[in-house]
């Protein structure tokens, strides 16, 4: 990068008065907790109208006629807002839009706790959240559920009952930012009786959940582990991070519900605008109704992870601004993009064929650091299929000439601006390019992934004869009857030299993607379900085999390791979204003792059917 001295004050400067509204709700998990102190880090950000206790799945308190269910009470949440209040005076001298702690107190609230989807009537949070949504503020009001959203969905019940003539008012204003539907208060309840509310569900959360280290990669783990984790965050940083749960060895435990708030912060990429543009807490496209996870580069998970040095180093930064005074924290450039000094895309509509200048001269930083820069095609976030090349990408001075094959397409640049300080902090802005003319067709093969998810399959065939003269051995479906398939006739589950003892499940309600024939579909939906799979095959000849393994993925994505007779095959299988399958392989194998093994570790996985050729003559 070129770097260059920038021009400021090193002294708090005037900050935007405009933030979003938001109102959290939480059921206590561990990972909730974990993302409460770093939502309270990033309160400056917004305009919190809202701290909510929810129940969900995995977590309610209980009544007469309930159990409670790893409940973890409400006093955790007392403890960090009291934590808050003994580093607040520090935090507003870096930001003077933090909340006082007596204001956050004020807007925080018991919901509807006793039981997973409780809609049993009003309570304070529900009622908080109702009070909200009625203000004659225009602003929108976010709704994050980092639990349930049943608390939510009461609110809104309220309104339909107590303030109908208010119902499209209210759709207008509220968004609702889902980590997983954690009961079915969505589906029975919102998206039935609110069907036009956006509504993002985020997928790819366990990017930085529990399962991280198997997500994030290897180069990017020292952001997560103990001693990163030590230094910047859990030692000698106050009271707030010291409350924060890591792992036993100081690692990052898991933020899972973090993604709602990161969505929201405005950075610059302004993702809080509209979902599929992208910034911390992911970026979404269109199912339906639903805004849901979207890839980047073919992975659901890139959208959050490719800000992941970024984000971690933010956060750094506000843990010093615990305990820091100002001229000893670092504080994030200002980045202008073309001249213009706020935080909303640029936008620009040009020809095909036009040169575009970008310009971040003017760019500062508040602490006088010396500031690098880097322009980048976001193609995920466009319409365009290619990456137009930029010219000087590596200055404040850049270019790029819009392909003529772009005509009616978009074209997104991310500005990156970084710091040089201790940690070094990185801020944006968005480039959006609308190119004139008609949109010609995407050739075939440029968008894999889409062209993948919307082709049927409906034959399959064996491996490729350049790999060998093969023959069909046997196929397996792993939890349903014998059927045949591409005209193979398949085992079923209690045929002889075959073993799998995982969970039987059946999912007949969510739509495969790809669509296929009705035997490979019925096959599909039934299949076994483990957190450490293992199907194992005995009896076959001495000889070198093709193994394929049919996966699906009936909810949220995981990623796993797949191993075939202990060695590893896929270092990191993505399952993908809602309804997607995949015949994963074929994987080359030889067998000396008779035994197929397949086996996968990380995240669960569903294992519907295996399918193994035999190379003719053995070998």
């Amino acid at each position: 990068m070129v770097a260059g001295l920038a021009t400021g004050q090193r002294a708090p400067i005037a900050l935007s008065t405009h933030r979003t509204r938001t109102i959290a709700t939480t059921d206590g998990e561990i990972d909730d907790r974990c993302s409460m102190i770093r939502f309270l880090l990033y309160a400056s950000e917004f305009d919190v109208r809202g701290i909510v206790l929810s129940s969900s799945r995995y977590h309610w308190k209980g009544n007469a006629q309930v159990k409670p269910h790893r409940w973890e009470g409400e006093e955790w949440l007392g403890r960090q807002l009291d934590a808050y209040a003994a580093v607040y005076p520090n935090l507003k001298r870096h930001d003077p839009r933090y909340p006082t702690p007596d204001h956050l107190r004020s807007v925080t609230a018991i919901g509807n706790v006793e039981t997973m989807g409780d809609m049993s009537g009003p309570t304070p949070g529900s009622r908080l959240i109702v009070a909200e949504l009625l203000k004659s503020d225009p602003r929108p009001v976010w709704l994050q559920a980092w639990g349930g959203p049943n608390t939510i969905a009461q609110a809104l019940k309220t309104i339909e009952e107590e303030h109908p003539d208010r119902k499209a008012e209210v759709t207008r204003k509220a968004r609702l930012f889902l980590i997983e539907e954690q009961d079915n208060t969505y589906r029975t309840y919102i998206a039935r009786q609110w069907p036009d509310l956006l509504t993002i569900t985020s997928r790819a959360f366990p990017a930085i959940a529990y399962g991280w280290r198997d997500i994030v990669d290897a180069e990017d783990h020292a952001y997560f582990d103990g001693a990163w984790m030590k230094r910047n965050i859990l030692q000698g940083h106050g009271p707030l991070c010291a409350l924060y749960e890591a792992r036993g060895d100081g690692s990052f435990l898991s933020e899972g519900d973090s993604p709602a708030f990161m969505h929201l912060i405005d950075l610059g990429l302004a993702s809080h605008l509209n979902p599929a543009y992208g910034g911390w807490g992911g970026r979404f496209q269109r199912d339906g109704k639903l805004w849901v996870s979207a890839r980047d580069n073919r992975d659901i998970y890139a959208a959050i992870l490719r800000w992941a040095r970024d984000f971690q180093n933010d956060w750094a930064a506000r843990a010093d601004w615990c305990v820091r005074p100002y001229a000893q924290a670092n504080h994030a450039p200002r980045p202008v993009c073309n001249g213009d000094r706020t935080k909303d895309p640029v936008r620009m509509r040009v020809r095909p064929g036009a040169t575009v200048k970008l310009s971040a001269a003017g760019s500062s930083d508040p602490d006088r650091d010396r500031l690098s820069f880097q322009w980048w095609n976001y193609k995920d976030a466009g319409t365009f299929w290619l990456e137009a090349p930029i010219r000087n990408n590596r200055t404040d001075t850049a270019s790029l000439v819009v392909p003529q094959e772009a005509s009616g397409r978009t074209l997104h640049v991310i500005l990156r601006v970084q710091d040089d300080g201790d940690p070094p902090l990185a801020a944006y802005r968005r480039v959006i390019i609308d190119v004139m003319g008609e949109p010609k067709p995407v050739p075939q093969g440029a968008d894999s992934d889409a062209a993948y998810l919307n082709t049927p399959i409906m034959k399959l065939s064996g491996p490729s004869p350049a790999a060998g003269d093969w023959i069909f051995y046997r196929g397996i479906n792993i939890n349903g009857p014998a059927i045949t398939i591409d005209g193979n006739r398949w085992d079923g589950e209690g045929s002889p030299n075959y073993v799998c003892s995982d969970t039987p499940l059946n999912v007949a309600d969510v739509r495969l993607r790809p669509s296929t024939d009705p035997a490979r579909e019925r096959m599909i939906r039934s299949f076994r379900w483990s957190g450490e799979p293992r199907i194992r095959v005995t009896g076959a000849p001495a000889g070198t085999y093709a193994v394929y393994a049919y996966i699906w993925e009936d909810n949220d994505p995981e990623t796993f390791r797949i191993m075939v007779n202990g060695k590893q095959v896929v270092a990191r299988h993505i399952s993908g979204v809602t309804g997607e399958w995949r015949r994963a392989g074929p994987w080359i194998v030889d067998v000396t003792d008779g035994n197929i093994e397949i086996t996968s570790r990380g995240g669960a996985a569903n294992f519907s059917g295996i399918e193994i050729w035999r190379r003719r003559n053995g070998r």
